[in-house]
């Protein structure tokens, strides 16, 4: 739990120094983007909510399970400078397959765990995924 809230307060920092001008032009449309990249409604208080048995939201075992909170992850990169032009395309249920999914969320992860590193100089706190229960 510690990491997945590290994970998003830390995300939220960055993002707030890196999309300022949309935090300043809509800040309730760009927290609400930040949150939708999590499953649930606590936000960035998770103690509020049980902890998960299964992974869920970005991390979900299913292709279209991750699919609209991997698109909102994307959606909320694209507002950073030098975002990587692979990210800018928008994710369907109509071009996401595993391999994309796959592509798209390596290269998200890089390119958000890169970004963290040359802003605070040093790596992210980033969540871990729970063991698959047999």
């Amino acid at each position: 739990e510690l990491f997945e809230l590290g994970f998003r307060y830390e995300l939220r920092d960055l993002d707030h120094y890196l999309a300022w001008g949309c935090w300043n032009n809509d800040a309730i449309g760009h927290e609400q983007l930040l949150h939708s990249i999590f499953l649930g409604e606590a936000g960035l208080v998770m103690w509020s909510e049980l902890f998960p048995s299964e992974n869920y939201g970005l991390w979900n075992n299913t292709l279209m399970g991750c699919l609209p909170y991997l698109e909102n992850f994307r959606r909320l990169l694209c507002d950073w400078d030098d975002v990587l032009p692979c990210l800018m395309t928008p994710l369907t249920s109509d071009n996401f397959t595993d391999t994309y999914s796959w592509e798209v969320r390596c290269m998200a992860v890089t390119f958000y765990i890169q970004t963290f590193f040359d802003h605070f100089g040093r790596p992210p706190i980033v969540p871990h995924l729970l063991p698959m229960q047999s």
